[in-house]
Order: structure tokens, then sequence, then C-alpha cells
């Protein structure tokens, strides 16, 4: 059996014309202004304030890793409630021990306080204007002095 190379050939070329037929088509139907708010992003109508580098809390990335975690688990049960009749009673006992697993690790994320980030929970502390300020102005910070204790009243200084 002979194998022929101009369909591979002919695939290639046909890839080929349909990226550059769009770059052609975006290049010639597109806008070519350069005016003050075309870099800037779109934000709903509201304008930008502050800068996109501002660091995020932990509590930040530990929502999305458990967002990433239980959003991948629910994939498994979809797929296991595609085949479930096929899996029959021993799929389904199956499953069950894997939802009681899930259910089991949510609850104990619950009560450790992994899920109190919203506004009724606990809040990461405000920041400080002048950290905020001296953070915007060149992206380094230098804490500030600790202040004296007052004195009591009633003490000699």
């Amino acid at each position: 059996m002979t194998s022929y190379p101009w369909p591979m050939a002919l695939y290639a070329a046909a890839i080929a014309a349909t990226v550059l037929g769009m770059l052609a088509v975006s290049f010639v139907l597109g806008t070519h202004h350069n005016e003050k708010a075309t870099g800037e992003p779109y934000e709903s109508g509201i304008s930008v304030t502050g800068q996109a580098w501002m660091r995020q809390g932990a509590w930040f990335w530990l929502i999305g890793a458990l967002f990433v975690a239980f959003d991948l688990e629910t994939v498994f049960l979809y797929v296991w409630v595609r085949a479930a009749r096929e899996l029959g009673w021993d799929g389904y006992a199956k499953i069950v021990v894997f939802a009681v697993i899930l259910l089991v690790g949510l609850a104990w994320l619950w009560r450790g306080g992994a899920l109190d980030a919203g506004p009724a929970g606990r809040k990461a502390p405000a920041p400080d204007a002048d950290r905020l300020a001296a953070y915007r102005r060149d992206a380094t910070y230098v804490p500030p002095a600790p202040e004296a204790p007052a004195s009591e009243p009633g003490a000699e200084a």
C-alpha cells in the first residue's frame, strides 16, 4: 500500500491559507487609530484606577485552588451520571463513597474556616493608605518607624 504525501501538503496549505486570510481580513477591516483610551482595558464603563499588579492575599489563592479541586470533582460526577446504567449498583456504591469523601473534605474545610473569606467571614486587614501609596509610586515599601508609646497620665517623662 503506497501513501501519497499530497493530502497532507494540501491540508497544510489550506491551514496556512486560512490563517493568512484571517490576518489579512483583520488588518483590512480593523480600526487603525491610536487614541488616548485605545490601549486601556474596558471595565464596563468604569474608569480604571490603580495598577493591575496588586498583590493578592493567601485567601484569594486558597479559594481559587479549592474551586479548581471541587470543580474537577464535579466532572467526575458528571461522567458517572452519563455511565450510571452501565455501572450498576457496584458503580453506585463507589460513587456514593466518592461523594461522602468529598462531603467530609468540604465539611473539614468549612469547619477549619477555609471558606470564610467573604464579607461575613474573616477579612484581610485593610491596606494602609501610606503603604498603598508607596506601592503604587515605586513598588517598594519601607515600613514607617514605630511610634513611641504614649506615657500614662501622672507618670513623669
